[in-house]
C-alpha cells in the first residue's frame, strides 16, 4: 500500500465516528503538524471514507489545509471497516505511558514546547529543587497565624460575645422573654 496525496474535499467522515475529537486536540494536532510535519498517513477506503485519522483531518480542514497524506486500502467489506475504526483507537488506548522515561527525556530537553502538553505544567513539574523547597515552605507556612493575627481574631470573638449580651440583656428588659429556635438557633423576643 502507498500513500497518496488526496484532496481533504474528496473525503468523508464516517456517520459513526468512534473518536470524539476536542477543540484541545484538534488544535494540538495541528501544533504537531506545525513542528513536524505530517508523520502518519491517515487511513481511507477506495471511495474516501476515513477509517484512520478523523482528528487529523478535521485540524488540517480547520486550518484552511487542501491536502493530506493518505493511505488506501481497498477491497474492506463494511463489517471490516468498521472493525478497523474500532481497531486502530483502542489499540492505542492499551498502552501505557511510562512516566519515569518521560520525566528523563523532558529534563534533557532545552524548552517544553511539545505538543499535546502544557508548558506551564511541564516547567512546574521540572522546576529546580530550590523552587520547590520555596514552594513546601509556602505550603507548611499556610494558615499559620501571627500573633498578631490571633490578637485580633480573640478580640472580636470578645467583642462578638459582648454584642450578643447586650442584645439578650435589651430584649429581656424589653418584653421578658427571650427564646432559641431549635432548629436554626435563632433567638426571638415574645
Amino acid at each position: 500500500m502507498k500513500v497518496e496525496i488526496v484532496k481533504i474535499d474528496s473525503l468523508t467522515h464516517p456517520k459513526k465516528n468512534v473518536r470524539i475529537h476536542t477543540k484541545e486536540q484538534i488544535k494540538e494536532l495541528y501544533k504537531s503538524v506545525e513542528m513536524f510535519g505530517q508523520i502518519r498517513p491517515i487511513v481511507i477506503d477506495e471511495e474516501g471514507l476515513i477509517l484512520a485519522g478523523n482528528g487529523l483531518v478535521e485540524a488540517y480542514r480547520e486550518h484552511g489545509q487542501g491536502e493530506i497524506k493518505a493511505m488506501t486500502i481497498p477491497g474492506l467489506t463494511e463489517s471490516e471497516k468498521k472493525k478497523l475504526m474500532i481497531t486502530d483507537n483502542r489499540i492505542y488506548n492499551l498502552g501505557l505511558d511510562h512516566n519515569e522515561n518521560i520525566m528523563s527525556i523532558l529534563k534533557e530537553l532545552d524548552d517544553f514546547n511539545i505538543p499535546g502538553y502544557d508548558e506551564g505544567l511541564l516547567e512546574d513539574l521540572l522546576s529546580e529543587d530550590y523552587d520547590v523547597l520555596i514552594d513546601e515552605r509556602a505550603v507548611t507556612d499556610y494558615g499559620v497565624l501571627d500573633e498578631e493575627e490571633i490578637a485580633d481574631i480573640e478580640q472580636s470573638a470578645v467583642n462578638k460575645e459582648q454584642r450578643i449580651e447586650e442584645i439578650q440583656e435589651r430584649a429581656a428588659a424589653d418584653v421578658g422573654r427571650l427564646i432559641r429556635c431549635p432548629h436554626c438557633g435563632k433567638e426571638f423576643i415574645l
